[in-house]
C-alpha cells in the first residue's frame, strides 16, 4: 500500500539472500500499521512500527515488508553525506550544510546527487517544481512505485546515492544483500532522541549497523466503502469476509500479502515467517484468491477501482483514505487487529 515509513540509506552491491517477509503492515513513507488480535486461535504479537526509509546507496534499493506500523527513514552514503543531508533539509527543514570537495559529482549524468524516491515524496519536497530556488547540489530524481522496483534497480547495478525505503517493504533485505551502506549516526542530528521502537523496526539496524534514518510514520489499517459495510471492519480477517468476495483491492506487494495472511492465520510473528509458515500463508491466499479484484500500483488506480465498484475494501493507512477522499472517493478508515 502507499503507506509506509521511509528512510535514507546507503547501498553497496552484494550477493542476494533468501527472501523472508519483514515486519509491519503499513503504507508508504514512515508509516505504522496497527493490528488487532486475529480472531483465529493463535497468539498474536503486539503491534509494531514499520519504517519506510529513504536510503542512500551506491546502487539503490528497497525491501518489501508487511507491518502494522509503517515508517520512513533516511540513510546516506559516506561520499556524499553532506549533499544528502542537504536534500533532507529540503524535505524537513534544517539548513543546508556547506558544500565540501567530497560531495562532488557522483552520477553518470553529472548530478551531484541521484535520488530514488516515490512520486509523493518528490512532490512533497517540491524537487521538480518550476521556479524553485536552486539547491546547493545538482539533484537527479528518479521515481519508483514499489519496494521491489527499487530492489530490482539496485540489484541490476543502477546508480543512486540516496533512496527512500520502507521498513515494511525491502529495507532489511537491501541491507543484508549489501545494497545499502551503513550510516555514521554521529553525523545525524538528534539520532539519540529517536524512540527505541523506531530504531527496532526492520532495516533500521542490521547486524549492529545503522542503515536508515526515520523520516515519517503512519498507521496501517483498512480502507473501506461505508456504503458497502453495515459494521466497520476491525480485523484484517474481515478482508476475507464473504461479502467482499471479488471486491478486495490489494497493493501489488507480495510481502504485504503474506503478512496479512499470517495475521489472519494467527501466526505468532507475521513479520518473520519460517519456510513452513510461508507455505501456509501461500495456501491461505490461494484459498481466497476469488476475493481479490485488483492489485493496484498507485492511488489513482485504487481510486478508480473504488469508484467503479470493483473494490469495496483495501489495506491502507489514514493518508491513503484522505488521498482517496481528495480524489472524490467516499471511504472510511479503520484500525485493524
Amino acid at each position: 500500500m502507499s503507506t509506509c515509513t521511509n528512510r535514507w540509506t546507503t547501498s553497496p552491491s552484494s550477493t542476494s539472500r533468501s527472501w523472508r517477509p519483514s515486519r509491519a503492515a503499513t503504507r508508504r513513507s514512515p508509516r505504522v500499521a496497527s493490528r488487532r488480535t486475529s480472531t483465529r486461535p493463535a497468539t498474536s504479537s503486539p503491534p509494531t512500527s514499520t519504517p519506510c526509509p529513504i536510503a542512500r546507496s551506491p546502487c539503490g534499493g528497497r525491501v518489501m515488508q508487511v507491518s502494522r506500523r509503517h515508517l520512513r527513514s533516511v540513510a546516506l552514503s559516506p561520499l556524499i553525506l553532506a549533499a544528502a543531508l542537504g536534500v533532507l533539509a529540503a524535505c524537513g527543514g534544517t539548513a543546508f550544510p556547506e558544500r565540501t570537495p567530497q560531495a562532488g559529482a557522483s552520477s553518470p549524468d553529472g548530478s551531484d546527487l541521484v535520488l530514488f524516491a516515490r512520486p509523493r515524496l518528490i512532490a512533497a519536497a517540491g524537487l521538480e517544481e518550476p521556479g524553485r530556488p536552486p539547491l546547493p547540489v545538482a539533484v537527479s530524481v528518479r521515481p519508483y512505485a514499489f519496494g521491489e522496483d527499487l530492489l530490482v534497480d539496485l540489484s541490476a547495478g543502477r546508480h543512486a546515492d540516496v533512496e527512500e525505503v520502507c521498513s515494511n517493504e525491502t529495507a532489511e533485505r537491501l541491507a543484508r544483500q549489501g545494497l545499502l551502506r551503513p550510516l555514521d549516526t554521529s553525523r545525524i542530528a538528534q539520532w539519540d532522541r529517536l524512540y527505541p521502537v523506531i530504531k527496532d523496526l526492520p532495516g533500521v539496524i542490521v547486524d549492529g549497523q545503522v542503515y536508515m534514518v526515520p523520516l515519517t510514520a503512519s498507521v496501517t489499517g483498512i480502507v473501506y466503502d461505508p456504503a458497502e459495510t453495515a459494521q466497520p471492519p476491525d480485523s484484517f480477517g474481515d478482508l476475507f469476509a464473504a461479502r467482499y468476495k471479488g471486491r478486495l483491492g490489494f497493493a501489488d506487494d507480495a510481502a504485504l500479502a503474506f503478512q496479512i495472511a499470517a495475521l489472519d492465520l494467527g501466526l505468532p510473528d507475521p513479520e518473520v515467517l519460517t519456510a513452513e509458515q510461508v507455505v501456509a500463508a501461500k495456501a491461505h491466499l490461494r484459498h481466497y484468491e476469488d476475493h481479490f479484484s485488483s492489485f493496484w500500483h498507485d492511488l489513482d488506480n485504487l481510486a478508480s477501482a473504488f469508484r467503479t465498484g470493483h473494490v469495496a475494501i483495501a489495506v491502507g493507512d489514514r493518508r491513503t483514505a484522505s488521498e482517496l477522499e481528495r480524489r472524490g472517493v467516499a471511504v472510511d478508515f479503520a484500525l485493524a487487529e
